[in-house]
């Protein structure tokens, strides 16, 4: 999803504020939907190209996108049209947000879109399918926190969006622990958590690990609230060929391959243990394989 500087974002957040108080949010939950189903019935792999009129869309809509169209201006490719309701549908999750009775009504009730929300109903992921038909499952991922002042920086939050989030209450106010995985390849698996706080309506960063392994069944993060450690485990490969807890550290690793050059198996794990204010590293192991 394409991101915006902050000063066009704060134009559209005006716009979209006014302009969503004039219709109900039940009809924009409803207009939402609308899109939400026609961009899931694009295929990546249909060919040719779509008519904008059969659509709805005018060519000054889809100005707004980086559209290739036919030679007579009047239809898109499918990689355009998916691009184009992307950018509705972010707009239409705006009105929404913005809109004075957010919050009032059971939202899994009213869209179909996919989302978690914090406890605390403050912090809100919606996300859905990228659906761009190769082994990379990539989502589209929109993260919204009641009171922001602008949206994040472009990475601040992983692209495809995340799974759980959980509340930690420290002296210094409430903090978010996001939880996400997704599958990169035919043989790897993405996982990553987290830790946020916004400070005046910013977002601010305390803890992120993210793990890339060809070894999803022995590999994990897991969070334990009761003893509030973070616990990474993994076994070493050629996305990860060395044990180190700290990104910092990976370039300072001896060499960890056999003389054919492969990467020698290792059973690496890294707890974190929350310290009142952040996750820092408790115990690290190192534990060489036989196979």
């Amino acid at each position: 999803m394409k991101r915006h500087s902050f000063i066009l974002i704060t134009a559209i957040l005006l716009f979209v504020s006014g302009y969503g108080q004039s219709k109900s949010f039940k009809k924009i939950a409803s207009e939402l939907n609308t899109l939400t189903e026609y961009y899931n019935s694009l295929s990546p792999f249909d060919h040719g190209y779509f008519s904008l009129k059969e659509h709805g869309i005018t060519a000054k809509e889809m100005a707004t996108t980086d559209h290739d169209f036919s030679a007579e201006k009047d239809s898109v490719d499918v990689s355009t049209l998916q691009q184009y309701y992307q950018l509705k549908i972010e707009e239409k999750l705006k009105q929404l947000i913005q809109h004075k009775e957010f919050g009032k009504y059971d939202l899994k009730r009213l869209i179909t879109i996919d989302f978690i929300k914090s406890a605390d109903n403050n912090l809100y992921n919606f996300v859905y399918d990228e659906n761009t038909g190769g082994t990379y499952r990539s989502r589209v991922s929109y993260v919204y926190f009641k009171g922001q002042k602008e949206d994040p920086a472009e990475d601040f939050y992983d692209y495809d969006g995340y799974g759980s989030v959980e509340i930690i209450k420290t002296k210094t106010g409430t903090k978010y622990l996001l939880e996400g995985s997704v599958m990169g390849c035919g043989t790897c698996w993405g996982q990553y958590i987290k830790l946020v706080y916004y400070n005046n309506g910013i977002a601010v960063e305390d803890f992120s690990y993210k793990l890339i392994t060809q070894t999803p069944e022995e590999s994990y993060i897991e969070y334990d609230a009761h003893k509030n450690i973070i616990t990474v485990q993994y076994i070493t490969d050629d996305f990860r060929s060395y044990c180190y807890c700290n990104e910092s550290d990976k370039n300072e690793m001896p060499d960890n391959n056999n003389t054919e050059g492969e990467t020698l198996k290792r059973k690496c794990s890294c707890v974190y243990k929350f310290d009142g204010n952040t996750f820092i590293l408790n115990q690290h192991d190192d534990v060489p394989l036989k196979y």
